[in-house]
Parts: C-alpha cells; structure tokens; sequence
C-alpha cells in the first residue's frame, strides 16, 4: 500500500493542485473569475496604473518575484510592446499587489456577506527548501449563481508542535478577521478529503 501511494498518479495530481492559487481578478457582483482581457488603453493612451495592477496580478498568479519587473527582458519587451512604457520598480509592483490583495479581499468579504454558509478545509504541510511548517485555510461556499467556489483566505506559518489548540486559534482568528464565523458550515482537513 505504502508504494502504491508514492507512485499514485492521483495522489500526485491532487497535491499539486492543492499548492495552486487562483488569483485571477473576481467580479465584485458575483465573486466568480473574470478571464477577459482588460485593455490598459484609455481613449488610445496607456493607463500606466492599470498596466500595473495587470502585471500585479501576473507576478501573483505566476509566483514571479517582484524584481522581474527590473529585469532588462522584460522591459524591453514592454518597450517593444508598448513604446509609452516607463520601467517600474520592485518596491511599486510590491505596492500594487499589496493594493489589489486588499481590494480583492474587500470584495470577497462582501461576497461572503451574501452567503447563507461557508465551510472550511485545512491542509498541514512543510515547505520543501526552508522547512517550515504552514497551514493553508480554503473557504468553499455557493455563490450568488449556485455555483460551488472555493478560495484561499489564510496561509499561515504554524510553528511546531501542531496541536489541534493551535489550529483552532487560527482557524478562529482567520473566521474573525473575514467576519464569517456565524456563517461557519463545516471544518475539514483536506488531506482526509
């Protein structure tokens, strides 16, 4: 049984997919993922800002590091793109996803205040290169259409030892902070799913 889970092709599939954020920008109405493009053009002008949140999302969505930005490829292929392009800054696109982090976080918080239940999922794991421990909270709830959505509200360090007091106080904490905890459904442990 032991060697049959290492070699598992399924178990292999669900672990990857479990490490895979979607961060694509939500429809503030319905929460559902928007995947249309956004032109940055404003009346035939570039909107640098909206350029920049589109690429902040970009680095998020593709674990890129801020300083990809710096990096002369890549302006110069923005430049070859986009002859109006200004270079950016690390430390701005690291503003800009801290900005669309909280107004993608408002306007999943006002969704969560039009659902009847939301239930939880919990997965444990260590990170391979620095050995540390995290636990990632996945809220599941039905959206406004029906349909079933899942997103990822908390991804917290929790040092050892792992005792079910400590990952209650998170889960607790992390229900507090998106003010959901009267609307609490049900709590799983996604490695059990």
């Amino acid at each position: 049984m032991h060697r049959h889970l290492e070699s598992c092709v399924m178990k292999a599939k669900h672990v990857r997919q479990q490490k895979l954020i979607n961060f694509l920008p939500s429809d503030s109405s319905t929460g559902t993922n928007q995947s249309g493009f956004v032109s940055a053009l404003n009346n035939g002008k570039l909107d640098m800002l909206k350029m920049r949140e589109g690429i902040a999302h970009w680095i998020t969505m593709h674990e890129h590091p801020f300083s990809i930005v710096e990096e002369e490829g890549f302006n110069l292929m923005m430049k070859r793109g986009i002859p109006e392009w200004n270079r950016v800054s690390r430390v701005t696109i690291k503003a800009d996803a801290f900005k669309v982090y909280e107004l993608e976080k408002k306007r999943l918080k006002d969704l969560f205040k039009k659902v009847e239940r939301v239930s939880l999922t919990t997965d444990l794991w260590k990170s391979k290169s620095q050995k540390i421990e995290y636990m990632v909270i996945t809220a599941h709830f039905v959206d406004l259409e029906w349909k079933l959505q899942k997103r990822v509200i908390n991804f917290v360090h929790l040092p050892p030892p792992r005792k079910g007091a400590n990952i209650a106080d998170c889960i607790l904490t992390c229900l507090r902070e998106w003010e959901i905890e009267d609307k609490l459904g049900d709590v799983g442990n996604s490695c059990e799913i």
